[in-house]
C-alpha cells in the first residue's frame, strides 16, 4: 500500500473513532432529578468490578539471545591484474543489514556502500583482485509474541539478525 493510501486510511479511522465518541457523549444526558451527581463518583482504582483494558495487549520479548561476528564472501572492489602490478580499488563495494526468521531472509534497506583508497602489490599470485569483506555482528535467538494482560505464550520462532560492523580488504586470486 503507498505511502499516502496509509495516511487516508489512518486519517479516516481517527476521524470516525472521534465522531463516534461525540455522538456517545451527546447521547448521554445526566437526569436532572440528580442534582448532585459528582459527589459519589469513585477512581476507578478504588473499585474492583473495573478492569483495565488494553488496546493491544501483544507484546514481544527475545529469548536465549547468542551474539557472533561472520565474515562475509569477498567481493570484487578491483580489476585483474597479473603478478607484479600494484592494483587500487576502482570501486564500491555494498553489504546489507539482514534479517531472518520463520518467514524467511528479509533485507532491512539498510545497506551500507564503502570505499576505500587501498593498493596492494600482486606478487603470490598469476592473476588477482582486491576483494572486500564484512565482519558482521550477528544476533540470533527466539522471538517469543505473548499476552501482556495474562503473559500467555502466543508464539514463537527463531531469528537472526547480521549488521555490517567493519570492511577488510585483501588480494584474492583470480580463478
Amino acid at each position: 500500500m503507498k505511502l499516502k493510501n496509509k495516511f487516508f486510511v489512518t486519517f479516516l479511522l481517527s476521524a470516525l473513532l472521534i465522531s463516534n465518541i461525540q455522538i456517545i457523549s451527546n447521547a448521554y444526558e445526566p437526569d436532572s432529578s440528580a442534582p448532585e451527581i459528582n459527589k459519589n463518583i469513585v477512581s476507578s482504582s478504588a473499585r474492583s468490578d473495573v478492569t483495565v483494558k488494553s488496546i493491544n495487549p501483544v507484546r514481544y520479548r527475545k529469548e536465549n539471545v547468542r551474539k557472533s561476528t561472520e565474515y562475509s564472501p569477498y567481493k570484487r572492489a578491483s580489476k585483474s591484474y597479473g603478478r607484479g602490478f600494484t592494483i587500487s580499488v576502482d570501486r564500491s563495494v555494498s553489504f546489507s543489514v539482514t534479517a531472518s526468521g520463520a518467514d524467511g531472509l528479509y533485507s532491512l534497506g539498510a545497506t551500507v556502500s564503502h570505499k576505500e583508497s587501498a593498493t596492494r602489490t600482486n606478487k603470490k599470485y598469476k592473476m588477482a583482485y582486491i576483494g572486500c569483506r564484512c565482519r558482521y555482528s550477528v544476533e540470533r535467538g527466539t522471538r517469543v509474541v505473548y499476552n501482556a494482560m495474562n503473559g500467555k505464550i502466543l508464539g514463537k520462532n527463531p531469528y537472526v539478525v547480521k549488521k555490517p560492523v567493519s570492511y577488510q580488504y585483501e588480494l584474492c586470486p583470480d580463478r
